[in-house]
This record gives structure tokens, C-alpha cells and sequence, in this order.
């Protein structure tokens, strides 16, 4: 459990990273996968 939440902060790191350089398309991937994790 305790790893799913350090991929989840991961992910979100990933995404604002992402959006941050412009990349809007992979940071709505991350975004979508990391609601994913949450709701499982």
C-alpha cells in the first residue's frame, strides 16, 4: 500500500512536470492513470 502511494505522488510529479514544459497530452496520461491507481 505504501508503494502505490509513492507511485501515485510519483505520477503526479511526472504530470506537473509535464505541464510545466508544455506537454499537456503526457501530463493528462499521467493525470488520467493516477486517478486510475486512486479509485482501484
Amino acid at each position: 500500500m505504501a508503494s502505490k502511494t509513492l507511485v501515485i505522488l510519483l505520477l503526479g510529479a511526472l504530470a506537473w512536470q509535464s505541464l510545466f514544459s508544455g506537454n499537456i497530452l503526457l501530463a493528462l496520461f499521467f493525470i488520467l492513470f493516477d486517478l486510475y491507481l486512486i479509485s482501484e
